[in-house]
């Protein structure tokens, strides 16, 4: 029988900017159990790791006590933390042990958490490594590789390739862009994505000498600051971003400049979108307007559809017998979401004849299916009734880990994950 969802909110007296699990080490099986986190806005900001640990066995039994009495099931306990200088911009795991912070302050540095005696150092930073002039500024994003290779982009529209065992950056794009960079992703070895202030999806070709990106996608309509990028965990040409405007854009980065997808979600801006990293029909999206958005394209797959062209605009994408639906669900309670269509309406959800629409066969990925995906994709607000800016999320298995503005850590934990 499967557990029941459950979530556990812990008070941690500092806003949560940033939110990240462990890799699961190679030889250890079960996945980690451990998760580093970052703050802002606060008088003295951490980078933190913590543990989630369990105060009762299977049968209910408890484990034990503490100094501090009983803690309730799963709750973060912190392990060990570390003093930051300025805001934490960004936090990536580079191995089980080392940790990448960005700060506010345009300084990256690595930490290496010491697992057997739960201490997180500073091993080496890089100081005022994005500037205007001769002024700091922040680092806005860190992307990582299987290897020890990262990069960085910052509000000075520098793009940098950075090596753990050097003291320079390996490479520097420092024209990359003339606004903010907000975030990046490595999509292959050689290839950076970056998301900016303007709107602009950018890929970048590290083979290649010079400043110009290798492409540039941009959706249509007005131009709205893109705040976080994502890629497909086994297909790298699909991309998700988010930014300002809260909507949820999906990108073929084999395809033309501009979205297949652009599905409307939140209500305020966008701060984070996660595939999730063995199941990617579900990708997550947090929000300034304090909700958590689980997003299922899981049913696209086991329903035939029928072909969608500029030809045929208008006939159903599903059989009679299953009505187009897109679902927005409060912890199982299922209401429509925006305008939907019966069997023989014409879709009006964006301008197919527009831009080429990806046809759902045996061989399409549903996040590339974008009519399909405007009435099959099913969202659960996993945090309804929350208010506070969400600013980062991450997804391991079944277990989702939020960190937020209301200086609490969300553990939500048994997800339906298809």
């Amino acid at each position: 029988m499967a557990e029941e969802t459950t979530y556990v909110a812990k008070f941690v007296s500092q806003k949560i900017s940033k939110i990240r699990w462990q890799p699961t080490p190679k030889h250890v099986i079960l996945p980690s159990n451990i998760f580093a986190t970052g703050s802002w806005d606060n008088d003295k900001n951490h980078v933190s790791v913590w543990q989630l640990e369990r105060s009762t066995m299977p049968d209910g039994s408890a484990i034990g006590d503490r100094d501090f009495g009983f803690i309730p099931d799963w709750e973060p306990a912190l392990l060990t933390e570390l003093e930051h200088v300025g805001d934490v911009t960004d936090l990536v795991f580079l191995t089980a042990e080392l940790l990448l912070v960005a700060s506010s302050t345009g300084t990256v540095q690595v930490c290496r958490y010491q697992s057997n005696t739960q201490r997180l150092i500073t091993s080496y930073s890089w100081q005022g490594l994005h500037h205007n002039m001769h002024s700091a500024c922040a680092c806005t994003g860190l992307a990582t590789k299987i290897d020890d290779t990262f990069a960085t982009v910052g509000e000075d529209g520098r793009l940098n390739v950075m090596c753990v065992e050097h003291r320079e950056p390996v490479r520097e794009i420092n024209n990359a862009d003339s606004c903010t960079l907000n975030s990046a992703c490595f999509l292959k070895q050689s290839e950076v994505a970056t998301v900016n202030s303007t709107g602009q999806l950018k890929v970048w070709d590290l083979r290649e000498q010079g400043e110009e990106p290798a492409k540039v996608f941009q959706p249509t309509g007005e131009h709205v600051s893109l705040h976080c990028v994502d890629k497909h965990p086994t297909q790298q040409h699909i991309v998700a971003t988010g930014g300002q405007d809260g909507a949820l854009c999906i990108w073929d980065m084999r395809q033309d400049r501009f979205p297949v997808s652009l599905l409307s979600a939140h209500a305020a801006d966008m701060w984070e979108v996660k595939f999730h990293p063995s199941h990617p029909n579900s990708l997550f999206t947090c929000s300034e307007d304090g909700s958590v958005w689980h997003w299922d394209s899981s049913s696209i797959n086991t329903t035939p559809m029928t072909t969608l062209s500029a030809g045929n605009k208008g006939k159903s994408l599903a059989p009679a017998s299953t009505p187009p639906l897109y679902t927005s669900t409060r912890f199982g309670d299922t209401t429509r979401h925006g305008d939907t269509t019966r069997i023989g309406d014409t879709t009006r959800l964006g301008d197919v004849s527009r831009r080429p629409t990806a046809t759902l066969t045996e061989d399409t990925n549903v996040w590339l299916a974008s009519e399909a995906m405007k009435h099959r994709v099913e969202t659960t607000d996993l945090l309804a009734g929350n208010m506070m800016p969400v600013n980062s999320i991450d997804i391991v298995n079944n277990t989702l880990l939020c960190g937020t503005d209301s200086e609490q850590i969300y553990t939500l934990r048994n997800l339906v994950i298809q």
